[in-house]
């Protein structure tokens, strides 16, 4: 649990928001529009949530949101 939380507490905002947004059930190209952003580069941030929390598909990754507050059902 520790770790986990410290997981969280490495997220950059950016992150934070990308989290968000894929807990929404957005497409990275979704996601990159709405930000103006690449695709690549919300590819690469998917990327790197998997890697800090340690999860290795989305479903991972909403039930990590979910869990620790970052979204609501």
């Amino acid at each position: 649990m520790a770790e986990s939380a410290a997981a969280c507490a490495t997220l950059t905002r950016r992150e934070l928001e990308i989290l968000r947004l894929i807990s929404q059930d957005q497409s990275s190209k979704e996601i990159a529009s709405e930000l103006g952003v690449s695709v690549g580069t919300i590819e690469a941030h998917r990327t790197h949530l998997f890697r800090k929390l340690k999860v290795r598909s989305v479903l991972g990754l909403v039930r990590y949101a979910i869990y620790h507050g970052i979204v609501e059902l």
